[in-house]
């Protein structure tokens, strides 16, 4: 019988070590992932500029062609202003419809359908249960 009981403490401490190293792994965890953002969010910010340089430079160049075939400044400005327009209303459809999937509106749809079933369900039996 006591041969029983050290064999479930130490089965016990077993898996209470085994928990203690997990949480000491989420915490490195978490301390790298923390050392790892402000390197990530540097590389980010470099490549907005790096990607903002190269569309600034694509419109003048765009300009300067649509210049050089229409040989008229205001129509290559017009031009240019019109695809930064049309860029800009295909980036914000793009963002929209990504909120419209982070809502997730058909899984809360969903939810408050089958919530609903269970609340009416107990209702239903007791209904039934009365008119029998």
């Amino acid at each position: 019988m006591m041969q029983v009981f050290e064999e479930i403490s130490e089965l016990v401490s077993g898996k209470l070590k085994l928990y203690q190293t997990l949480a000491k792994m989420v915490k490195l965890e978490a301390r790298l992932a923390g050392l790892s953002i402000f390197p990530m969010m540097m590389t980010l910010a470099i490549l907005i500029v790096f990607c903002l340089s190269f569309w600034v430079s694509s419109l003048i160049l765009l300009g300067y062609l649509l210049y050089q075939v229409f040989h008229s400044f205001l129509i290559a400005i017009v031009l240019v202003v019109i695809l930064n327009v049309v860029s800009v209303a295909l980036a914000i459809r793009a963002l929209i419809s990504n909120i419209k999937n982070l809502s997730f509106a058909r899984t809360r749809k969903y939810l408050l359908h089958q919530h609903g079933k269970d609340n009416n369900e107990p209702q239903e039996k007791k209904n039934n249960q009365t008119t029998q």
